[in-house]
This record gives structure tokens, C-alpha cells and sequence, in this order.
């Protein structure tokens, strides 16, 4: 019997016992309660079942009952209206984009000068690359999926083609465009099977608008 220990008025150790009130059926006066130890209490994990009290597995409560798509993840303005108007919302959605990229990265090579280090990271503080890695994070955790698109200068009418890091010129990264999967963006029901490729089980391609 679990005991706990307090003092009275006068300075005297006491000592008293844990109870759990269980409930018994209802009298005149109300319903009763009859005081039981609390080591003498558990869990029922049995197999009981009594369709005409509705208790158990068998209980016609549990008959018939199912879940359906309700459409929320395609409803924009009510999800962006839940994330901007109630404050737990919000925080359950920034704060997982939030701590994933506060640390962010250490950007370090062998081969680059210490300038062309300093370059790129000006180039990443230019666009807040940051910034739109976290958003990207954000709005998939918000509206069930998100894109970061590279854009570059001059490649407009080749999203659809795999980028070539040599046709690429001094200058022409322009940032990150995020969109989110309400803005066009369909990935396909296939998924990646190969397990060499970090993206295994994940949409092998995506459609977007832009493409």
C-alpha cells in the first residue's frame, strides 16, 4: 500500500494512506462511491464483451464506423487562415522547420579559396537561402507537401530537363522559389524503388506548373 508522508500542526510525523474512489451504481440520493486501495486498481485488458451494455469489441458502437478523406490538406485558405489565427497551430507547424535549420551548416572544401568560400556564403546571405530551406520545411508540414526550385538565369524553358552543372554561368543562380503542394505541384503516384538513391519511397517524379 503506497503511504505518504506529512506533518500535522503540532510538528508530528504522520502518515496516510492512498485511496481511488470507484464508482457504483446510482441510488436514490445519487450515485455512490466505495473506497478501494489504489494497488488493489488495474486496467482490464480482457476479452470482455457485452453487446446489449455496448461494452467490448462487440458493441454496436463499434459496428459500423469509418474514416473519410475530408478534403482539409486541399482547402488553402483554411488551413492559411488556421495557421495565421490560432497560435498552437502555428507553433506546432514553424517549430520542427525552425530547429531543423537554426544550426544550419558549415561550408568548408579542400579545393576552394578562402575567398570563394566567403562568395558563396554571401551568395547563400543574398538570397536567404536559409531562410527558404525553413519555408519550404514550413509549408510542407502546413499544405502536405512543398518545393524548393533552383532558379536560374536563362534555364526558364528548361525545367522540365535534368540540370547540367556545365552549362551553368558565373552569376546566373538567382535563389530558391518555394511553392507549396496547392500552387501545381503533383508528384507522381510511382516511387522511387532504386535503394542506392537517398529518395527511396518517395515520389520518383514531380509535375509542376512551371515545368
Amino acid at each position: 500500500m503506497k503511504k505518504q508522508r506529512r506533518r500535522n500542526p503540532d510538528g508530528v510525523k504522520a502518515e496516510r494512506n492512498v485511496f481511488t474512489k470507484m464508482p457504483f451504481p446510482m441510488n436514490e440520493s445519487g450515485p455512490r462511491f466505495v473506497t478501494v486501495p489504489a494497488e488493489l486498481t488495474m486496467m482490464a485488458t480482457d476479452g470482455f464483451s457485452n453487446p446489449v451494455a455496448h461494452l467490448g469489441a462487440a458493441s454496436p458502437l463499434m459496428a459500423d464506423w469509418s474514416f473519410e478523406r475530408s478534403g482539409l490538406t486541399q482547402d488553402r485558405e483554411r488551413l492559411t487562415a488556421m495557421y495565421r489565427e490560432c497560435a498552437i497551430a502555428k507553433r506546432i507547424i514553424d517549430m520542427p522547420s525552425e530547429d531543423m535549420t537554426r544550426g544550419w551548416y558549415t561550408l568548408t572544401s579542400a579545393m576552394l579559396e578562402e575567398a570563394d568560400l566567403n562568395n558563396l556564403r554571401d551568395l547563400e546571405a543574398k538570397h536567404s537561402i536559409q531562410q527558404e530551406i525553413a519555408n519550404a520545411i514550413r509549408w510542407a508540414r502546413l499544405y502536405g507537401g512543398a518545393l524548393a526550385i533552383m532558379i536560374i538565369q536563362g534555364h526558364e524553358d528548361y525545367m522540365h530537363t535534368p540540370l547540367e552543372l556545365g552549362d551553368l554561368i558565373p552569376g546566373s543562380f538567382k535563389g530558391l522559389y518555394v511553392a507549396d503542394l496547392t500552387q501545381g505541384i503533383i508528384p507522381s503516384p510511382e516511387l522511387e524503388d532504386d535503394l542506392d538513391e537517398p529518395t527511396t519511397g518517395c515520389p520518383s517524379t514531380t509535375t509542376s506548373r512551371w515545368a
